[in-house]
């Protein structure tokens, strides 16, 4: 999930003025680039590792053997 300004910029859907400004700001701003990829990089490595993956799946399994029982 991108959050505004923390891991990412969200523009508004068909609005390309917006999307145009946006990108130049990033490609201006390298330390606001930096600062958002690490930021997006920690969400991903700490959302989508195998342990957090296995540990869904299991909550998933377990909830739908309490659901068929």
């Amino acid at each position: 999930m991108i959050s505004d300004g923390v891991n990412g910029l969200l523009v508004q859907r068909g609005d390309v003025k917006e999307l145009s400004q946006s990108i130049t700001y990033l490609l201006d701003e390298r330390n606001v680039r930096d600062t958002l990829g690490r930021n997006l990089q920690k969400q991903v490595y700490s959302r989508y590792n195998w342990e957090s993956v296995a540990r869904e799946t299991e909550k998933l399994y377990a909830g739908l053997v309490r659901r068929n029982e």
